[in-house]
This record gives C-alpha cells, structure tokens and sequence, in this order.
C-alpha cells in the first residue's frame, strides 16, 4: 500500500514489482503483522543462505575454501537480529548481536544472540553501529 493509499495506481505497481520478485522464490514465510510494524518471524526454504553447499570464495586462485571464508565470515563479521528466525545465524557467527525486542521471545529462541542492544528496532541496530564505528558520523 502505498503511503495508505490503496487506491492510488500507484499501489498496483508496486504490487506487480512484489509479484514478479517472487517468480524465483521458493520456501515460506511466516509474518506476524501489527499496528504500524511487521515482523518476520519464520522463513523456511531448500535454499537456505545457511545451507549454501555451492558457493565458491577463491578456490580457483586456490587461496580460500569454502570452510576458510565461512571461518572467517564467523570471525570477523557481525550479525545483527530481532527474531526466532535469526536463531540459526546467532549460532553461526561468534559476534551475534539481537537488537532489545528479541528478548520477548525467550523459550522461542534455538539460539540466543552473544549481546542484546539497550534499543530496540532500528534504534538497537543503529546503537550498533554507533558502537563499531566508535560514534563517528559523517
């Protein structure tokens, strides 16, 4: 819906751009949907980012694997979540970071984050990047 206007032509663009992004998509997606937010609180498919069996990072120079970047990846990157669906990916990488809101989830969690943000939403994402850049803004 664009700017609440469900009406507006507009909206069917934005619709059929929805639409034809998906052609590709398989798996499913599990939505909990209140005033003004949406969360997404599931997301299953047979080709899980996780579960990425066919990616290649430099073996053709023959200076990475796959299991050296994936070690890296878990090493130096942080992951930053909010959601029982993120549960796989804070016990992916070692600096997994769950913005306040994930703590009411509590028993749903596989997998709990290694920090928990003071904010919650793009408030906790942004305390997180205030503290990896050391408060620098441009």
């Amino acid at each position: 819906m664009h700017e609440g206007q469900h009406l507006e032509p507009a909206a069917r663009d934005i619709e059929a751009l929805l639409a034809s992004s998906q052609a590709r998509v398989t798996g499913e997606v599990h939505l909990l949907f209140r005033p003004g937010v949406l969360f997404v609180e599931g997301v299953t498919s047979a080709h899980s980012l996780l579960a990425a069996t066919r990616g290649k990072y430099g073996e053709s120079a023959g200076e990475w694997s796959a299991a050296d970047a994936l070690g890296l990846a878990r090493k130096v990157c942080v992951y930053v979540g909010d959601s029982p669906n993120d549960a796989p990916m804070f016990r992916a990488f070692e600096l997994s970071i769950g913005v306040a809101s994930v703590a009411d989830y509590g028993d749903l969690l596989e997998h709990v984050p290694r920090y928990v943000t003071e904010s919650d939403g793009g408030a906790g994402f942004a305390e997180v990047v205030a503290h990896l850049t050391c408060g620098v803004t441009t």
